[in-house]
């Protein structure tokens, strides 16, 4: 999940994206609003420079959760064929495995495919 500003021309497919998001900040003359949650039915109400969609990490309440307890978290990662290497940040050997998993109090939270708990995975167990 990668946001970015984006120039605004006032669209009827970027107000859609606006609308159908999660949530949203506009920014008008260099100011940014607050985060927005739809548009009014009168569309924004002031001149618009750039927008920024603000969709919900998929793991949003997990994250929060850590960031405040700082408790460990479970990690599973799905391995390529043949995949083999040593991560020396967390010490996990992966080596031709369906998947990998490994737990954490310091998680990267945007490994693309990952599933994060804070209860083992069946495979722990």
């Amino acid at each position: 999940m990668n946001s970015q500003w984006i120039k605004y021309d006032g669209s009827d497919e970027q107000i859609a994206e606006m609308d159908d998001a999660d949530s949203f900040i506009i920014k008008a003359n260099g100011v940014e609003s607050h985060v927005m949650h739809h548009i009014d039915e009168r569309g924004l109400l002031v001149e618009c420079d750039e927008y920024l969609i603000c969709n919900r990490h998929k793991y949003a309440k997990l994250i929060q959760r850590w960031s405040i307890t700082g408790q460990p978290v479970h990690i599973k990662v799905e391995n390529g064929t043949g995949n083999h290497l040593l991560d020396v940040s967390t010490g996990f050997y992966y080596f031709d495995l369906e998947h990998s998993i490994y737990v954490t109090t310091t998680p990267d939270w945007n490994i693309p495919g990952a599933e994060y708990s804070f209860e083992p995975f069946e495979e722990e167990l």
